[in-house]
């Protein structure tokens, strides 16, 4: 950064997942107006800022006192975050809590877990996430529109089935299934109409 390496480039993205955000986030202060995809970030493993955190054993264990050890730090206003992260998922919603600012930008990939980089890979529209982030015309509008498409994956279906079975809910799953199959049937059926109206 201080050479001006990145002063060639018209947009700089930095992106993870997890550890991976952490790192993105971390290293983003070096570098001006880059944007940020952050998927379940890591803000720290600090025992001291965030003694909430009990996964990840081997990174909590590591020397936290260096430079960069808190991704939630100095993330300036010339930085943009996206931030993508499951609602329901506690611990991750603790961190994504400490990431806050008009410069950022948090998205509900809810039923996803720790893991809405491969929820969006599974449902084939990542590739689409991430060129709205390179152009910079992401918008929540635009991501939730995106992200319907999940109501097709078998995936999301069992981890909302797991959700409601787990919350005393297991009344609710008959109709959950009866919807899933009713759009998967719907969304075959517009698909087949759409590449009859091609030919």
């Amino acid at each position: 950064a201080a050479d001006g390496f990145f002063e060639g480039y018209e947009r700089v993205i930095f992106a993870g997942t997890s550890m991976g955000a952490y790192a993105a986030l971390s290293f983003a202060r070096m570098v001006p107006d880059v944007h940020v995809a952050a998927f379940n970030p890591q803000s720290t493993l600090d025992t001291d800022i965030v003694p909430w955190e009990t996964r990840f054993e081997a990174g909590r264990r590591q020397d936290w006192s260096l430079p960069f050890s808190d991704g939630a730090v100095d993330v300036d206003k010339h930085v943009k975050v996206h931030v993508f992260f499951d609602p329901e998922f506690d611990l991750d919603v603790r961190h994504v809590n400490r990431l806050q600012g008009d410069h950022v930008t948090h998205y509900a990939c809810r039923y996803s877990g720790h893991k809405s980089a491969l929820f969006l890979t599974r449902m084939g529209r990542l590739p689409d996430v991430m060129r709205h982030i390179i152009y910079n015309d992401l918008t929540p509008t635009q991501f939730y529109q995106i992200y319907r498409t999940r109501r097709k994956l078998f995936w999301w279906r069992n981890i909302l089935k797991e959700y409601y079975e787990g919350t005393g809910r297991a009344h609710v799953v008959d109709g959950l299934n009866k919807a899933f199959f009713r759009v998967r049937r719907q969304m075959g059926a517009a698909r087949v109409k759409s590449q009859g109206d091609s030919s």
